[in-house]
């Protein structure tokens, strides 16, 4: 039935392949004469020229761009002229040669014009451009568009699914929405994966209704000002364009479904995002955080290194006021970071227990109450236990000034007896051996920075914080001293460091350092390049280790070593910068040849000769 159709449309291919024809004109060919075929079958039709005009007309022409059904329109063409050689078909074929443009009403021309005229410096790909907008704006007015404003998500990611990607058209919705013709984020509903993964929210869910948010406009301003900030902090391409992604698909979402921006609906997302692609839930949160940061922040500061998962517990509405009066006097008093983040810690264990216990004021708090909490707040030792009592108390002392409690009622919160001095413990001798093998290895490798850390921690006993926030200017290369104001004490020292300690720093400096105007000596190696955190800090230390601890047991260890060395008292306290001489008191367990000498000796002892009492 089709064994002359078949003849013919092998004979125009292999025509087409020995005329050097590209690939796509092969495929085309090869292509056409397949779903023809197909067609023919399905509908149990015989070959005709006029059959063969009319799925051009009704099956390719709707579906593909220009030029594609001028290429398929030609291979039938010719399979027709073979099939019936004394007929003029080209009549038949060619019954109205005006192109997708030509059809187009004025105000989509007039789109289409500029869109070329953008891109006029493409010659090779003008032509294809134009054929694709034109189709695709005559396929969506046929389908009811009557202007370019009114070009909806849906009709862009439905156009992807009904045709797949064709070359163009992609470019000609990033052109109407860089000229703001469109609403947001409508250019990146046409993507081979959003276009799948859209989420239609009910018109009766609880997410349509909240009307609560920023809008689309206003989450489309903030990612742009999220993605140069991302620039400008030295973040790697590949970041950023992970951001751009994520966060666009996330506007096309609220697009499509008519939503604003929410941690409602952002929660709704990476909940959505989860089941569907779980690997870049850390990333998709990310991105948007950012963009909930800087919404909530008016577009001003920093973007945080990190958005930590455990939110930090809240004080009850009733208490905020006065804490936060606490908390400013607290700051200006020039409290450092960490014991501000004590505070409240403390503040809102101690808080959150009086609002579970009944309290809306703090004309409820009595001392049974606060005896109460201390009988139930458990802590791992007396002296975590002590430590948050006396912050508690603080802020008692603080309403008592205040009059908002009698006089006296902040000594009803005990502290807790029994706190016993624990021995230090530091690094063995085989563990110090491994430090210094480490660096000599890091340097060998390029790691100066780690080389460099470590050498400073062990040889100065630095706290953790202090390294990594040295500044390029607490450096006296004359005299080879650090010269600094302690984080925790805000106590001013100098130190001195070893040629070795200098010869790190330098080499970490030449060799290492990222090429950022950054006041501090140690920078993280990778964006934002940032000063180094404790935690970075700690991470070294335990990676050369090749266990988890802390930079602090570096500290003790020189501590311990000084005090082996026969080094006085108060030299050890002003070395390590305490405030008071008796916080040496705990390495004396440490100062082996010392506590011998504390012990009674034995041969001077009388022996013992009787039996039982």
């Amino acid at each position: 039935m089709y064994q002359l159709y078949d003849e013919l449309s092998m004979r125009i291919l292999g025509e087409t392949i020995d005329a050097g024809k590209d690939k796509p004109s092969i495929s085309t060919t090869r292509t056409s004469i397949q779903k023809f075929r197909e067609f023919m079958e399905g509908n149990e039709l015989s070959y005709s020229p006029e059959i063969a005009a009319s799925w051009l007309e009704e099956k390719v022409r709707p579906t593909s761009s220009h030029e594609v059904y001028k290429r398929v329109r030609f291979v039938h063409y010719r399979i027709a002229t073979l099939f019936n050689p004394m007929e003029n078909l080209r009549e038949l074929f060619y019954k109205n040669i005006q192109s997708d443009y030509d059809r187009l009403p004025s105000w989509a021309q007039e789109i289409v014009s500029g869109f070329l005229a953008y891109y006029k410096v493409k010659q090779k790909c003008i032509n294809h451009f134009k054929a694709a907008a034109s189709t695709f704006l005559l396929h969506q007015i046929r389908e009811g568009l009557d202007s370019i404003s009114s070009l909806s998500y849906r009709r862009c990611a439905d156009y992807y699914q009904k045709h797949g990607p064709i070359i163009g058209v992609g470019r000609f919705l990033a052109y109407l929405g860089n000229y703001e013709m469109v609403a947001p984020y409508v250019e990146d509903s046409y993507h081979f994966l959003f276009s799948k993964r859209i989420s239609n929210i009910p018109l009766d869910a609880p997410l349509r209704m909240n009307g609560t948010g920023c809008s689309i406009q206003e989450y489309k301003t903030a990612q742009t000002k999220a993605y140069e900030t991302l620039k400008s902090q030295g973040y790697s391409k590949t970041i950023r364009n992970s951001f751009l992604s994520l966060s666009n698909e996330f506007g096309v979402f609220l697009g499509y479904n008519g939503l604003r921006y929410s941690e409602e609906t952002a929660t709704f997302f990476i909940e959505h995002f989860r089941r569907s692609v779980s690997p870049n839930i850390d990333a998709v949160r990310r991105s948007l955080l950012i963009i909930g940061y800087l919404l909530n922040h008016a577009m001003e500061g920093d973007i945080p290194l990190a958005f930590p998962k455990k939110q930090s517990r809240a004080f009850p509405a009733w208490a905020e006021p006065e804490v936060a009066a606490y908390r400013a006097i607290r700051e200006r008093a020039g409290k450092t970071r960490s014991t501000l983040d004590m505070d409240r810690s403390s503040l809102a264990r101690f808080l959150t227990y009086l609002d579970c216990d009944g309290c809306r004021g703090f004309e409820d708090l009595s001392v049974e109450k606060i005896k109460g909490f201390s009988v139930q707040d458990s802590h791992s030792t007396n002296e975590g236990k002590n430590a948050y009592n006396v912050r508690i108390r603080g802020f008692l002392r603080f309403l008592e000034g205040r009059e908002l409690l009698p006089k006296g009622v902040s000594k009803a919160l005990p502290s807790v007896n029994g706190v016993k001095a624990r021995p230090a413990v530091i690094l063995s001798r085989d563990d110090q051996r491994c430090i210094n093998e480490y660096c000599e290895q890091a340097e060998k490798t390029g790691g100066f920075l780690e080389s460099a850390v470590l050498k400073i921690a062990t040889q100065t006993g630095l706290r953790g914080i202090d390294i990594a926030r040295l500044r390029c200017d607490s450096i006296d290369w004359n005299n080879r001293e650090f010269t600094l104001i302690q984080q925790k004490t805000r106590k001013h020292i100098r130190l001195p460091f070893s040629n070795g300690v200098g010869n790190a720093i330098l080499k970490y400096v030449e060799e290492d350092r990222p090429t950022q105007k950054v006041p501090y000596l140690f920078i993280s190696p990778r964006a934002p390049h940032g000063c180094l955190s404790k935690e970075q800090v700690n991470r070294i230390v335990s990676k050369a280790l090749k266990r988890k601890t802390g930079s602090h047991i570096l500290r003790k260890t020189f501590a311990s070593n000084l005090l082996n060395a026969g080094v006085g008292y108060d030299t050890v306290s002003d070395v390590l910068g305490h405030e008071s001489s008796e916080t040496v008191d705990t390495y004396l367990s440490t100062a082996n040849e010392k506590m011998r000498q504390c012990a009674l000796p034995l041969g001077n002892t009388s022996q013992y000769t009787g039996g039982l009492l």
